[in-house]
């Protein structure tokens, strides 16, 4: 079956995971037979940008439109019966009070996803986070996870880990990745923190008030990513929340070692490949930092796991279930 999907991206983001996670979709579509699109909205992200993109955005004529995430609320425009939302997360409503969260919580959960037909969470986790919010009980919500970014053909870099001094990489600086905690935790470890992402004044302050070496970027392209994966000794997402966790597989994939948080989505993403710390407690993020430094046989069996592990999120069969959705979509719209 021909079809051709038109996938709505945010008009910018504090990470470009979300954009890189169905640009690799899109490309495994391509040898399924769909054709695709990419169009971004208009505006930003604030509240004004938020009404202009619901009063002004018309997407591209295709098949079948996809929300690709972050801006779940255009669902309350676009075609009920051949539109596709994905939601990565709804940890933002963790972050927000009063009536702006009441807003949110409308906006862009429980408006768009009660009125179209097709939405999918990227994990069991987010999907029983969105049955939890009030009149979506009975929705039918799909789990379709994230896949993998880096390729699985390439061999796991041979970089000899460094027990001195290692390099501990963290994406994502957003409240729910848990940096304020991870700081205090390796505070007098002899380490290099590279973090990705914005970071506040208070997490700047707090860096430098614990004289950790670090550093810091931003917008990375995907090669540059894949370079940071490369040249790390350690990859820490010890997230109080997420909807997926996908620098876990990520450094599976690249042969790092992973420390990640002992709570779902995140341990069951690693399925047994990283080194589980609870994320409320500094000195239990400590602890499996200096763990994972000390010994080299946990190293090496957590690396082993999490090889074998990344398989199941092969792009292709990803992209087949995505395929599998849009011949529904269109089906539906002829039936």
């Amino acid at each position: 079956m021909s079809i051709s999907v038109n996938f709505i991206e945010r008009r910018e983001g504090d990470s470009p995971s979300i954009e890189r996670v169905f640009r690799a979709v899109a490309t495994k579509l391509e040898a399924l037979g769909i054709r695709s699109t990419f169009t971004k909205a208009s505006f930003g992200n604030g509240i004004i940008s938020t009404v202009l993109n619901l009063l002004a955005f018309r997407p591209e004529q295709a098949d079948v439109i996809h929300i690709t995430g972050h801006i779940n609320y255009m669902g309350m425009v676009l075609s009920r019966d051949k539109t596709v939302l994905t939601i990565h997360d709804v940890t933002i409503l963790d972050h927000r009070k009063g009536l702006r969260r009441a807003l949110i919580e409308r906006l862009y959960f429980r408006w768009p996803t009660r009125r179209l037909r097709y939405v999918t969470a990227i994990s069991q986790q987010t999907k029983e986070r969105l049955l939890g919010l009030p009149g979506l009980s009975d929705q039918n919500i799909r789990v379709i996870e994230n896949p993998l970014l880096v390729s699985l053909s390439v061999p796991p870099r041979t970089k000899v880990f460094d027990a001195a001094k290692p390099t501990i990489l963290q994406l994502g600086t957003a409240p729910n990745k848990n940096l304020e905690r991870l700081i205090r935790a390796i505070a007098g470890i002899p380490c290099r923190l590279r973090i990705i992402g914005n970071l506040s004044p208070a997490l700047i302050m707090l860096l430098e008030e614990l004289n950790i070496d670090y550093t810091n970027a931003k917008s990375l392209s995907d090669a540059d990513v894949e370079l940071a994966y490369e040249s790390a000794d350690i990859v820490t997402l010890c997230s109080t929340d997420e909807g997926f966790g996908l620098p876990i597989i990520e450094a599976q994939a690249k042969g790092v070692v992973v420390v990640t948080s002992d709570r779902s989505p995140m341990k069951d993403v690693a399925a047994g490949g990283a080194y589980l710390v609870d994320p409320e407690n500094v000195e239990a993020i400590r602890a499996g930092i200096l763990a994972v430094i000390a010994d080299s046989p946990l190293r090496e069996d957590l690396v082993r796991r999490g090889r074998e592990n990344v398989s199941r999120f092969d792009p292709a069969r990803i992209a087949d279930q995505y395929r599998s959705l849009y011949e529904e979509v269109v089906v539906n719209q002829i039936i």
